[in-house]
């Protein structure tokens, strides 16, 4: 398995920020990789050996959703196939039925011809250059805007939670890196 490698990079990212060493796009991409890797590999697999025996005797379809949290532990949902699978196509239906005129909305069928946003920064690059956020890389390995602004206690709303960060670091914690803006693309 590949956690001790996971862990000896957690290590040496942790014993890098402690001497002041500069964290590099490549070393996060590269733990990312390595945690995908591990989930793919060794996580799931090792789910499964341990969950099949467990529902084999049900024969009936499940689809089993792990949600799992550091701070709330593991939350784990079972559901019909069939009752997801019925859920799914009526999202689909509706998106691609969906022809209201006026409205941002469009099919995944027609071209998108306007100026677009990139995908948001990445949280966990923000948050590594941060002493008061460094919990959280190591709590969250895909951390979110969501989960930096949970832990600082801000309230988010129906905005965006990289959008209201920005706000409380220029208000609150001017000594902080800015935090970075989307670029925007034209198409």
């Amino acid at each position: 398995m590949q956690f001790d490698k996971l862990q000896l990079l957690h290590e040496t990212i942790t014993n890098m920020e402690t001497l002041g060493l500069p964290i590099t796009d490549a070393i996060i991409s590269r733990r990312k990789e390595i945690e995908d890797e591990i989930i793919s590999n060794d996580l799931l697999p090792m789910l499964s050996e341990q969950i099949e025996p467990i529902l084999g005797w049900l024969n009936k379809e499940f689809v089993i959703v792990i949600d799992y949290n550091p701070e709330k532990g593991l939350d784990v949902k079972l559901s019909k196939k069939a009752r997801i699978i019925e859920v799914l196509s009526k999202i689909n239906d509706n998106n691609s039925t969906d022809k209201r005129e006026g409205s941002s909305y469009r099919s995944a069928r027609q071209p998108y011809t306007g100026s677009r946003k990139s995908p948001s920064p990445d949280p966990y690059n923000y948050a590594i250059r941060v002493p008061e956020l460094k919990p959280l890389t190591t709590m969250y390995p895909f951390l979110t805007w969501q989960e930096i602004c949970n832990y600082l206690r801000i309230e988010v709303g129906a905005d965006s939670a990289r959008r209201k960060l920005k706000q409380y670091v220029n208000a609150n914690q001017p000594h902080w890196p800015d935090v970075p803006e989307p670029i925007v693309l034209n198409r």
